[in-house]
């Protein structure tokens, strides 16, 4: 199950991020490291208030949700029809078929 994992990261892994995190145990600690910083001095300046970290924290999972929507799925139906408009462009007349029902 792991080596599916590893070959289905790799072959779909657009930001190098996955491989690199994968192949190199001193750059997960300084991610894990990074990770940890990070969410420290967010607690500290927000005085460890929870209900406010809290409401950060599902402001950040919607963002973060959205921007993959908007940046892997969105384009992906846009791509395929101006894909399928440019081949059933008929070649014989200036008429245009957008979608060839058949």
């Amino acid at each position: 199950m792991m080596s599916l994992r590893r070959w289905l990261t790799s072959k779909y892994d657009w930001t190098g991020l996955s491989s690199l995190l994968y192949r190199s145990f001193p750059a997960t600690i300084a991610a894990l490291i990074l990770v940890l910083a990070g969410t420290l001095f967010f607690a500290c300046s927000r005085d460890f208030n929870l209900e406010e970290m809290l409401h950060y924290g599902h402001r950040f999972e919607i963002i973060a949700i959205s921007t993959v929507f908007l940046v892997i799925f969105v384009p992906q139906p846009a791509a395929y029809v101006v894909l399928h408009y440019c081949k059933t462009k008929s070649k014989n007349t200036s008429e245009t078929v957008l979608f060839n029902i058949r």
